[in-house]
């Protein structure tokens, strides 16, 4: 890697950084879900029997949640509420109006529920926020899990090589009021199937590609929630940066690029690169590759398979609404143009306008702004220095460094 290339990467791991959300919300965020889980689950109440337990799924236990664009937008934290039996004719409207009416039981949750979704409860934590940046809201979707769920779960993650069937043993069924048999099937075989927990675990062993170690989590994180961790892997980073980028240029559009769709994309992608400038150059130059084309009824669809089902296709929407596979693509296009016009550049300024265009002004700002004031404090401590190459580092060469300003340049102080 050349100088150029560890200036831009040192970039690229800062901003990544900057879009993790704090450790006050991390916790804010855990402390909620656990209450509600312990109040779902209290010895003696409407859902005891049924062994309730909640847990985080999606981008939260993920490790790829970022911030919103916008101070004061909710952070978006996505639930499982696992029933492990339930009552012989229930069907899945009993399933969800029994986790419903367990929460309207207390005054704090019946004032914090929204009103109800397709598949989930929403509680709205926000009027009692201490800050704009602690808002969020908790999608709890009601589920049918087996009795032996948490041994599946666990040999699964032992596991350093799994097949489809292996994944589809932590497969769970849900609630969804859209289904034909919402109010008529009591047969959870029949109901709509999802497996946020062995999606985790594909996405953990895609982010080992390349590496020696057979497991990134040590195995009492299996929860299966790992806790929160400070140093974020090169896939964990990349996919932060894509959701980035997406939000900037389509935050507000109900059509804009979901991210199961970049999450799933990029992890396919990713090669096993070790730093975050060639891997995510990399997964952007080859993501659309990774999108099917196939014949259902007789027409040509696009598929983006799920890795743990390939017969549900996370692209579903896009026949039914065909801007948002025009967006997506759209979203590529940008995205291919915004890292060509980074990975060249070799003027600091132009670089601040193109990460500005890509990841939005003041993150941007915020981010050059930080590494402006590392350099500074290296060079006022002797540790940084000139390269051959004229670009600052703080590895080798012989002159001390002047003013430092990103990719070759000097500014007077």
């Amino acid at each position: 890697m050349n100088e150029k290339e560890k200036e831009l990467n040192e970039v690229l791991e800062e901003l990544a950084k900057n879009l993790d959300i704090t450790d006050t919300e991390d916790a804010a965020i855990r402390e909620s879900y656990n209450a509600v889980g312990e109040f779902l689950a209290k010895e003696g109440t409407l859902l005891d029997k049924y062994e309730v337990e909640i847990f985080p799924q999606g981008s939260f236990n993920l490790g790829t949640i970022i911030r919103p664009v916008k101070e004061g937008d909710d952070l978006d934290i996505d639930l499982v509420c696992e029933l492990k039996s339930k009552e012989p004719n229930w069907t899945q409207y009993d399933v969800k109006q029994q986790v419903g009416n367990r929460l309207k039981e207390s005054k704090r949750y019946k004032n914090l529920l929204d009103e109800e979704g397709r598949r989930c409860w929403t509680l709205l934590y926000r009027d009692d926020a201490p800050t704009t940046t602690q808002k969020y809201h908790m999608d709890i979707l009601p589920s049918i899990v087996d009795k032996n769920y948490k041994t599946i779960v666990r040999e699964m993650y032992s596991a350093k090589e799994l097949s489809e069937s292996d994944y589809n043993k932590a497969a769970i069924r849900i609630t969804d009021k859209d289904s034909p048999d919402y109010k008529i099937s009591p047969i959870p075989e029949t109901w709509l199937k999802s497996n946020p927990f062995g999606y985790a675990r594909w996405f953990e062993l895609q982010q080992q590609k390349g590496r020696v170690e057979s497991r990134l989590f040590a195995s009492e994180d299996v929860k299966p929630l790992p806790a929160k961790r400070k140093e974020k892997t090169t896939l964990q980073r990349v996919v932060q940066l894509l959701k980035r980028h997406r939000d900037i240029h389509y935050a507000g559009d109900d059509d804009k690029p979901i991210s199961i769709i970049i999450t799933t994309l990029a992890a396919r992608a990713y090669d096993g690169e070790k730093d975050l400038t060639s891997a995510f150059h990399n997964v952007v130059a080859k993501m659309r590759n990774y999108i099917e084309t196939r014949m259902v009824d007789g027409k040509e669809i696009k598929w983006v398979p799920n890795p743990v089902n390939s017969q549900e296709n996370f692209a579903d929407k896009w026949p039914e609404s065909p801007r948002k596979q025009r967006l997506f693509y759209e979203w590529l296009d940008k995205l291919e143009a915004n890292i060509h016009n980074i990975v060249s550049s070799n003027d600091r300024l132009l670089l601040e306008r193109h990460f500005s265009d890509s990841f939005g002004k003041e993150m941007s700002q915020k981010t050059f702004a930080a590494l402006a004031k590392q350099k500074l404090n290296e060079r006022k401590s002797g540790n940084l220095r000139m390269s051959t190459s004229g670009i600052l580092s703080s590895v080798g060469s012989t002159a001390v460094a002047a003013g430092h300003n990103f990719f070759g340049g000097e500014t007077d102080e």
